[in-house]
């Protein structure tokens, strides 16, 4: 399962969902700014067509009626920006970059503990942590 498959979805006033993830957790994520600049999903400006969110097929997307929807892992990378959540943007660099706690510790030169404390949201992820992940992934690309 991946981490930004939805259980839940439920309408909030002013364009915002709120998210239940089958893997655990819950997001907030405001939608006004995304679908206001979105050809597509103009038409959920509407408050009585945005009501009409469901979870997509599998959990991942947020769909409405009209083949309009939003990936789940758009709505995951909305939520960690919004809210800041460091544990969000760790898991999903760990994941697309198929690592482990033990493998991502070993890159990173961390304990595995200290991977545990990133990824669960225990301890936030350092600015240093942050550039490392970007620094990998640079690395991986021109190589």
């Amino acid at each position: 399962m991946m981490p930004y498959t939805i259980q839940n979805v439920t309408v909030l006033p002013n364009l915002t969902l709120h998210l239940s993830w089958a893997a655990g957790g819950h997001a907030d994520v405001q939608l006004a700014d995304v679908i206001g600049h979105t050809r597509g999903l103009l038409a959920l400006r509407e408050p009585a067509a945005f009501a009409l969110a469901s979870v997509g097929e599998d959990g991942l997307s947020v769909a409405w009626p009209n083949d309009l929807e939003i990936s789940a892992r758009r709505l995951w990378q909305l939520a960690a920006e919004q809210t800041g959540d460091s544990r969000a943007e760790f898991r999903d660099w760990l994941q697309r970059n198929h690592l482990t706690l033990a493998s991502a510790a070993e890159v990173l030169g961390l304990t595995r503990r200290t991977i545990s404390q990133y990824s669960s949201g225990a301890r936030p992820l350092p600015k240093t942590v942050h550039l490392a992940l970007k620094g990998f992934e640079a690395e991986k690309r021109a190589a």
